[in-house]
């Protein structure tokens, strides 16, 4: 067998196969003997067709067999003859085959990039300092107070900005029912939330219980959805019920719903805690930003486009479970599946890049993963879960491919707290609150 290659760019090229003439006569013989020993023709009985006929009648099947056998048998010898760690299927074309001559054909594939030793000595890292701020602990209080408030009926009056209300509405354009939004019953909003169109918000207010209503509403042409962009449509409302909103008081009482020993002020501290931790992940993320970066600049490589097609269909995968959660779709959005992935395409090879820096990263330092670190993860999931670790332990043991995820995961986290243990990291009062001090002063 002889193997050759033809460069494309540096990560992808055409494997030529060529089979010699023996083996390819081989593969025919027992290609004919296998249609032999199954044709059922009158005037023979079965198995005793002379092959003369057989490679006369099933000439085109018996070409199709013989070239199946050969690729799958030379191919894989063929990709280990050229080194190369090939990614993704490899796009095989096959050619003609002819009787008592070799076989050629070729196979276009995409291959990891060779990327030398990176050095990432001498890089030079700020690191934020994130303070809370009391504006944010009253933030996250009151979200809680929001999550813990009751709604108590309104009847004695008509509905006004921040009610919680229910209403049937249908969408309507030039006269006929407008299907894109179509009819909706019982659907529940806050007036005044800025999700909702200024219009929808307005037309509401000064509305009763029960009252019918005809409103137009004007859709911004840049709005997300463009099957409804740029629309006047007409809407008609019935409002069905409205509600007020009953916060809970801000003491000690509403803290113990939090924890049965939780003061106002230990709620506070617990929140203010959580922001920090928050808060000491972005510094961190930011830290990991600035590494790739300065690695980004200092290397250069191509990168196949089967990791970039990875990546894509991972980033269309999490928004439509994102659109899913609310209650939206990428249809509804007048998107297609396809144009979406093309639009994140920058983003999807630089999260291909990333990975291929990491993977040189770790085999370039020959980090391996201990057992000892792989325990001490299965504790961590088994905490932030709920599970036993024996649970966890067993649903990893149990599934492969995401075993070796957690294992990837660490091994990048032992590369990256590396890095940033051999580099110099200067602290630094992010801008704003730089700001906020001088004034304060």
């Amino acid at each position: 067998m002889q193997v050759t290659v033809k460069d494309i760019n540096s990560v992808k090229k055409i494997i030529s196969v060529e089979i010699p003439e023996a083996d390819v006569n081989k593969e025919r013989e027992t290609a004919c003997q296998a249609f032999q020993n199954e044709a059922k023709l009158k005037g023979f009985r079965k198995g005793k067709v002379p092959k003369s006929l057989i490679k006369k009648l099933y000439e085109k099947n018996i070409n199709s067999e013989i070239i199946t056998a050969l690729i799958e048998s030379t191919f894989p010898k063929a990709a280990e003859e050229t080194g190369f760690i090939i990614l993704g299927e490899p796009s095989i074309k096959p050619s003609a085959i002819e009787e008592d001559k070799p076989y050629n054909y070729e196979a276009t594939v995409e291959i990891e990039p060779k990327i030398k030793n990176i050095d990432f000595s001498g890089l030079k890292l700020k690191k934020n300092l994130y303070t809370v701020s009391e504006e944010e602990i009253d933030a996250q209080l009151e979200m809680l107070r929001k999550n813990a408030a009751e709604y108590e009926p309104v009847k004695e009056r008509a509905a006004q900005n921040e009610d919680y209300i229910s209403i049937d509405y249908q969408a309507y354009k030039d006269g006929k029912k407008f299907e894109e939004i179509g009819e909706v019953k019982d659907f529940k909003m806050e007036i005044g939330d800025p999700k909702m169109f200024a219009e929808f918000n307005q037309n509401i207010i000064g509305m009763n219980t029960g009252e019918e209503k005809n409103i137009t509403v004007s859709i911004p042409e840049n709005d997300m959805n463009k099957k409804i962009a740029g629309n006047a449509i007409d809407f008609k409302i019935i409002l069905k019920e409205i509600k007020k909103q009953i916060l809970p008081q801000l003491d000690d009482q509403f803290a113990k719903k939090y924890g049965e020993d939780n003061t106002l002020e230990a709620l506070k501290s617990k929140i203010s805690e959580n922001l920090k931790k928050g808060y000491e992940k972005r510094a961190h993320q930011e830290l990991i930003e600035q590494i790739f970066q300065a690695i980004i600049e200092k290397i250069d490589f191509e990168v196949p486009e089967v990791l970039i097609k990875y990546e894509q269909k991972i980033i269309v995968a999490d928004a439509l479970k994102t659109f899913e959660y609310y209650n939206t779709s990428l249809e509804n959005l007048g998107l297609k599946e396809e144009e979406f992935a093309e639009k994140y395409k920058d983003l999807a090879e630089k999260q291909a890049r990333r990975y291929l820096i990491l993977k040189r990263l770790i085999k370039q330092e020959k980090l391996e993963l201990t057992d000892d670190a792989l325990e001490e993860a299965y504790k961590e999931n088994s905490k932030a879960i709920g599970m036993s670790v024996e649970e966890v332990k067993k649903y990893y043991q149990s599934n492969k491919e995401n075993l070796q995820y957690l294992k990837g995961a660490l091994l990048e986290k032992q590369i990256i707290d590396l890095i940033i243990s051999k580099t110099e990291i200067e602290e630094i009062i992010p801008e704003k609150e730089a700001d906020t001090k001088k004034t304060d002063s």
